[in-house]
Order: C-alpha cells, then structure tokens, then sequence
C-alpha cells in the first residue's frame, strides 16, 4: 500500500483486516482514536497521521 492508496481511503469505511495495514503501513507514523462515528453510526473514528504530514480520516466497526 502506497501513501496515494492510503490518501484514497480517506473518510471511508475500513474493515479490521484495512485498519491492520494502514497501521504496519511505512508511511503512517500515528494511529489516533477520535471515538465513535456520527458520520458511520457503530463505527470508530480513526485519525492517522501521515509520513509527509498530511492526515487522513478513516472508519472501522470492531
């Protein structure tokens, strides 16, 4: 996965098995847990700092 793949996930809906490889991921330095979801009810925000600064949004059901 490719730091494009990774800004293409941005504000969607991941599984468990996505979240996994966005966290082993070379260009991700931070996985921060923003609770739950108004925009996915069920699911968990999830804000991931990027390598080159930039921030993506992604959401995970547990």
């Amino acid at each position: 996965m490719n730091i494009n793949d990774l800004k293409e996930m941005d504000n969607t809906l991941i599984t468990e098995d996505q979240l996994e490889e966005i966290e082993l991921s070379e260009f991700v330095s931070e996985v921060g847990n923003l609770g739950s979801s108004s925009q996915y009810p069920g699911a968990t925000w999830l804000d991931v700092q990027l390598t080159d600064g930039d921030n993506i949004n992604v959401f995970v059901k547990y």
